[in-house]
């Protein structure tokens, strides 16, 4: 197997979480340097310096965890586990949502965008302008644009804005064709958007909940979803 000689492996999990520890002690008896932290931990005793030079100096800056400091130097794997999201519960709900929404897009953001790092289980950085939430019900498809400014939207629910807006047809007939090959009559589908809505290839697709949430779109876009399903569940077929 080859191995890398360089750099660290960050472990960003819970200390609660059981798991990475099999792994952090493989690595430990490999020589392999680690550090764990918690991006929870980021409002009471996790704090991060990072510093952005030209294209040539890249992005430095090192974790100091509750234990110690973590060695200087480039991360050559990232592996995110169920990290938890920065609470402050010392401050009142509007400065604890702007401190979360700095804690997410400063120190949060700079495990994002590593250079030359090997992402485990961590989703690639998608440069998008919105997300958009597809909820399909039976033969009925309703797409909500969210506008968040947030790398995840489901972070922070009070920074969205919200828009129905029509699906190009070469993805309605991917989306119904991909129903159709699982046998599902309903499914929440993720997409980021690059760029215009009306472009089927500004459309990245994320993934699709068999289950997801839909309920929460409905009362600011007026979509029919609840008499959508109530009408499926009544007819008994697709």
């Amino acid at each position: 197997m080859r191995r890398s000689c360089a750099g660290l492996v960050a472990v960003v999990t819970t200390v609660q979480d059981p798991t990475p520890d099999l792994v952090i002690a493989e690595l430990h008896h490999r020589g392999v340097p680690v550090v764990q932290f918690d991006e929870g931990d980021l409002s009471a005793t996790l704090s991060r310096t990072a510093r952005a030079g030209g294209v040539s100096a890249g992005r430095r800056g090192s974790p100091r965890t509750p234990t110690r400091p973590a060695r200087p130097g480039p991360i050559r794997a990232l592996y995110c586990r169920r990290p938890a999201a920065s609470a402050f519960p010392h401050l009142d709900s509007q400065d604890a949502s702007v401190a979360a929404a700095h804690a997410r897009h400063g120190p949060g953001g700079v495990p994002a965008s590593l250079p030359g790092c090997l992402y485990v289980n961590h989703p690639h950085r998608i440069d998008k302008v919105a997300d958009v939430r597809v909820t399909v019900i039976g033969d009925r498809i309703f797409a909500v644009r969210i506008d968040s400014g947030l790398p995840d939207w489901r972070t922070d629910h009070s920074a969205h804005t919200y828009a129905a807006i029509p699906v190009p047809d070469p993805l309605v007939r991917a989306i119904l064709a991909y129903l159709r090959h699982f046998g599902l009559v309903f499914g929440a589908f993720d997409f980021a958007l690059t760029g215009p809505a009306h472009a089927a290839d500004s459309w990245v697709w994320i993934e699709c909940h068999p289950s997801g949430q839909w309920s929460w779109l409905e009362p600011p876009t007026g979509l029919p979803m609840t008499s959508a399903l109530a009408d499926l569940l009544e007819r008994g077929t697709p």
